[in-house]
């Protein structure tokens, strides 16, 4: 990447690292002599400070004592008189302070003979309060030495110290980058629909929480697109069957709107005068008719119960008595023989709770379908039959078979199936049954059985122990 947040994060924690150690450097170029004097002339003054209390409380162990603040500082500590002559030594051996009795209680610079040469002291002359002075002298070159180690350890150190920080740098870079860069790269692969891609970091901090929600995002969203799809594609097959319904609806109100009108026009034009004859055609007239007021009340039963806000009339009934009922109606209207219209229901009252006139009009329909399908002298049977808490109906029809491929579709509104089949709806009834049972918590099913069709639903019923 140009831009990457690895190489922004090296950079900046770097150029850090990097003016940390120049800034050592520096202190070390111009503070850290200053530093060291004053550290060293606050060590002498306290020195200064324990010997004189000794001094005035015990002084038969000064010597002791200038001999231990002596070695500790490396310096040389005497007690003279103000003449300048020699009264308690911390050294055994001969000192001389000629010249270096100094300021009291200030530090100064001198130059002076040691045993091989010239050297430069650092002095401290402090009086003891009985006219006697308290001398500290301590060679500059000390100073120097300890500072030019100093110094050039700060050196040598700064080369490591600049690569395990450059090293540590890195490894800290990558390790808050990487899931960075794993994390863009889910989302770019989000931003391409693609929603397999996941956040695979075990990280528990905030950039693994981020992880865990930008996974959570990937599979709402694949469900949430999946089912926007689903619906889509199930709005055109809707739109394709509503605009197939209204091209059936149309031409199957045109063709007896087309008939009435005939015969209509020829009765206006007096070309029936036999009575028998006007009979034939109000009775066809008649028939007409009905068919366009079915077809009419099915459409707003649909309408009303697609709706969701038809109110079904529930209350206890009986279900076999209802199935009865229903039976001897088809027996009379149909006139067909019992044996090809047989029925098989419990021999004892089944109560559901439902919509009486709803649950005959799903019976009605169901029955209508099959006795439409149904081949020339075939069997229709009607089964119902009970478990501990449903009633199920089954109705049967002997014929051709329903084509695999339309069976999940024939509950679906405007759809009428086989183009060659026999009847002569514009297929609303199994619709307009599915949505009776759906409010009544129903099911339904249809399948294809050896010699012929089964439609079949299920009611929730009442247990009257």
């Amino acid at each position: 990447m140009k831009n990457s947040v690895f190489k922004r994060i090296f950079f900046y924690t770097g150029l850090l690292v990097v003016a940390l150690l120049l800034l050592m450097l520096v202190g070390v170029r111009f503070w850290l002599e200053d530093y060291y004097y004053a550290r060293q002339e606050d060590a002498i003054l306290s020195a200064a400070e324990e010997i004189q209390a000794v001094y005035l409380e015990d002084p038969a162990r000064v010597p002791e004592a200038l001999a231990f603040y002596g070695e500790n500082l490396g310096a040389t500590m005497v007690i003279t008189t103000a003449e300048g002559r020699i009264l308690f030594s911390g050294t055994s051996s001969n000192v001389t302070m000629g010249g270096m009795m100094g300021g009291n209680g200030r530090f100064t610079r001198m130059q002076g003979m040691n045993g091989i040469g010239e050297e430069d002291w650092l002095l401290y002359s402090n009086s003891l309060g009985d006219g006697n002075l308290l001398i500290t002298r301590l060679a500059y070159a000390s100073f120097e030495r300890a500072i030019s180690v100093l110094s050039w350890f700060m050196l040598l150190l700064t080369l490591p110290l600049l690569l395990i920080g450059m090293f540590l740098i890195f490894m800290l870079s990558r390790t808050i980058s990487r899931p960075l860069v794993q994390l863009n790269q889910v989302a770019n692969r989000m931003k391409e629909l693609d929603f397999k891609a996941r956040y695979t970091g075990t990280e528990t901090d905030e950039i693994g929480q981020l992880g865990q929600t930008l996974n959570d995002l990937t599979v709402r969203l694949k469900d949430t697109i999946g089912k926007l799809q689903e619906e889509l594609k199930k709005e055109k097959t809707m739109e394709s069957m509503r605009k197939e319904f209204v091209a059936r609806v149309s031409h199957e109100i045109r063709t007896p709107v087309s008939v009435i009108r005939g015969y209509v026009e020829a009765m206006e034009d007096g070309l029936y005068d036999d009575e028998q004859e006007q009979k034939v055609a109000l009775d066809v007239i008649t028939e007409e008719s009905e068919k366009i007021t079915k077809m009419t009340q099915d459409l707003l039963d649909l309408s009303q119960l697609e709706s969701g806000n038809y109110k079904l009339n529930i209350k206890p009934l009986d279900y076999a008595d209802l199935l009865q009922d229903v039976h001897k109606k088809f027996l009379v209207n149909k006139k067909y023989d019992r044996s090809l219209f047989p029925i098989e229901t419990p021999n004892k009252p089944v109560i559901v709770m439902g919509d009486g006139f709803r649950l005959e009009q799903v019976l009605n329909n169901l029955i209508n379908n099959a006795f439409a399908h149904v081949e020339q002298d075939g069997l229709v049977r009607i089964t119902c039959y009970e478990d501990k808490d449903h009633i199920i109906t089954k109705i049967y029809n002997k014929g051709r078979k329903i084509p695999e491929g339309d069976l999940p579709f024939l509950w679906e509104s405007f759809y009428k199936g086989d183009a060659n089949s026999k009847g002569n709806g514009v297929g609303l009834g199994l619709s307009i049954a599915k949505n009776i049972l759906m409010l009544h918590k129903g099911s339904w099913d249809v399948k294809n059985l050896d010699n012929g069709v089964e439609f079949s639903f299920v009611l929730p019923k009442i247990n009257e122990e």
